[in-house]
């Protein structure tokens, strides 16, 4: 084999790796300024943790201040909605129809007036979810079925 093909293989074998070092080295540098390039780091509010699913987010921002009961912001998609959309962690959970995050809004502070209660579980008995429409249920404080007639969206 010739010293030029010698060359041209050494060449070939190592240019690909000293591209994606340096790639890689852009890279890090990027993320130390200016965030991470590849996996941005999307800030959560409580009420997209809440369509998210990610409890541990919902108890650092209710331990943070975070109002439970306050209308946050969602983001188009994460709880079925093709535009951004002002709801409660609540209404997030039970458009998520996650009975668990539900009792944990109601024990951090969570209060419905009778109407809000009635309009939430109308919703969460469209669902057919027995385990959503007991944990919804426990929020009424003793209240009666209501009528859904009218009452069954979130937003």
């Amino acid at each position: 084999m010739s010293r030029a093909w010698r060359v041209a293989f050494v060449v070939a074998a190592v240019a690909p790796a000293v591209v994606l070092v340096c790639v890689e080295f852009g890279v890090l540098v990027w993320a130390s300024v200016a965030g991470h390039p590849r996996w941005p780091d999307e800030h959560l509010n409580l009420s997209e943790a809440a369509a998210t699913r990610d409890t541990a987010e919902m108890v650092r921002l209710i331990d943070g201040g975070d109002d439970p009961n306050g209308h946050y912001p969602v983001r188009p998609g994460l709880v079925d909605n093709n535009a951004e959309v002002h709801i409660t962690p609540l209404e997030a959970a039970i458009a998520i129809r996650r009975a668990e995050l539900v009792d944990l809004l109601f024990k951090d502070g969570v209060r419905l007036t009778a109407d809000e209660w009635a309009r939430l579980r109308c919703v969460a008995a469209m669902s057919d979810d027995e385990e959503l429409i007991a944990a919804v249920d426990k929020g009424g404080s003793g209240q009666r079925d209501p009528s859904c007639t009218g009452r069954e969206t979130l937003w």
